[in-house]
């Protein structure tokens, strides 16, 4: 009977899965906790991904995700479903990491200005297969963390324009600038490591 449960609540959607968290009644505490397995195991990966690509330094980033988890079960009352929960959740990943650097050094978002296109998309994946993953890694690494963040969103994560908008609350134009910056300086390092070789 526990299993047939334990089944029913994996086919759940995500919204349906945080009305469950959300409730607080000591009855509703072994559904509760099957929902938060199921979320974390539908979305640990991203949360993690997307707190290493801010931060960069792996410690501080598997902690920064534990705290994102403990902020969904905080504030899963005060969710509102949309069928939303992934833009919700990488909001709440971008704002919790960034909290973690300020907490760790005094470091301040760069505001950059509108701009930007498609122009060199071709380039940049031809030097990335042809790049060792390593180099595509550092790379990306010395990159600001705006444009590392918005770039990997976009090329790893493959979020749209707009998901990356709301996952990291810029403006779209200010999105599309930290992408074709990032995409320019990518194209230089990885250029310049492949002459190297």
């Amino acid at each position: 009977m526990h299993r047939h449960r334990d089944s029913e609540i994996q086919a759940l959607s995500d919204d349906a899965l945080m009305k469950l968290l959300a409730d607080e009644s000591p009855q509703a505490l072994p559904t509760a906790k099957t929902a938060f397995r199921i979320l974390f195991e539908r979305h640990g990966g991203l949360v993690l991904g997307y707190c290493t690509r801010i931060i960069g330094d792996k410690a501080l980033a598997e902690d920064t995700a534990q705290d994102v988890w403990m902020k969904v079960i905080k504030n899963a009352k005060h969710y509102e479903a949309r069928e939303q929960l992934r833009p919700w959740l990488l909001t709440l990943t971008r704002n919790t990491s960034l909290n973690a650097l300020r907490d760790r050094r005094d470091w301040s978002e760069l505001d950059a200005e509108e701009a930007g296109d498609e122009n060199h998309a071709d380039t940049l994946m031809h030097l990335m297969e042809k790049s060792e993953s390593n180099q595509v890694r550092i790379a990306l690494q010395q990159l600001p963390s705006p444009q590392r963040t918005a770039l990997s969103l976009f090329l790893i994560e493959e979020l749209s324009y707009e998901e990356i908008s709301q996952a990291m609350t810029l403006k779209l134009s200010t999105v599309k600038t930290h992408i074709h910056r990032g995409r320019l300086s990518l194209i230089a390092a990885l250029s310049e490591s492949g002459g190297r070789k």
